[in-house]
C-alpha cells in the first residue's frame, strides 16, 4: 500500500472509530430516556465501545504490518464526519427529549443500517487473521444489533 493510501486508511478508521464512540454515546442516552429498556440500550453501548477498542487494534495491526495490507474501498472521511455530527444532533434531541419511546428503536436500526455500518470492512484488504477477525466480530456483532432493534420495534407494535 503506497504511503497515502496508508494515511487515508489510518484516517478514516480513525473517523469509524469516533463514529463507533458516537454510536455508544447515542445509545447510553437511549438507555436513560427509554424505561424499561434500559439494559437493551446499555449492551448496546458497551458493544460499541467494544468496536471502537477493535477499530484501534485494526489501526495498530496495519501501521505494523502495512506490508500484508492494501487499499480497499475508498470511504469519504467528509461523509464519515457529517454522519458522526448527525449522531451529536441526534444525542442532544434524545437528552431534550424530542426523540423518544419507540422513535429511538427506529432512529437506531436507521443507523445499524447505513452504508457506513455495513460496509466499512471493505476500506482494507487483507488475509491477516487478527485484522479480519477483529472485522468479522464488528460485523457480526453490528449484525445483531439490528437484529435486536428489529424484534424491539416488531414486539412494540404488538403490545399496542
Amino acid at each position: 500500500m503506497r504511503k497515502d493510501q496508508l494515511d487515508n486508511v489510518l484516517k478514516t478508521l480513525d473517523a469509524m472509530k469516533e463514529l463507533e464512540l458516537q454510536m455508544s454515546y447515542l445509545y447510553r442516552e437511549c438507555s436513560k430516556a427509554d424505561a424499561g429498556r434500559e439494559d437493551f440500550w446499555a449492551r448496546i453501548s458497551e458493544q460499541e465501545v467494544g468496536h471502537a477498542a477493535y477499530i484501534d487494534k485494526m489501526i495498530g495491526i496495519i501501521g505494523d504490518k502495512a506490508q500484508l495490507f492494501s487499499a480497499g474501498r475508498n470511504f469519504n472521511i467528509t461523509a464519515v464526519k457529517l454522519v458522526i455530527d448527525g449522531i451529536k444532533s441526534d444525542i442532544e434531541k434524545v437528552k431534550s427529549g424530542k426523540i423518544k419511546g419507540n422513535q429511538l428503536l427506529f432512529m437506531a436500526s436507521d443507523l445499524e443500517q447505513s452504508l457506513l455500518e455495513k460496509e466499512f470492512t471493505e476500506i482494507v484488504k487483507s488475509e491477516n487473521s487478527q485484522y479480519t477477525e477483529l472485522a468479522d466480530r464488528i460485523m457480526e456483532e453490528t449484525f445483531m444489533h439490528r437484529t435486536l432493534l428489529e424484534r424491539e420495534i416488531r414486539d412494540s407494535a404488538v403490545k399496542r
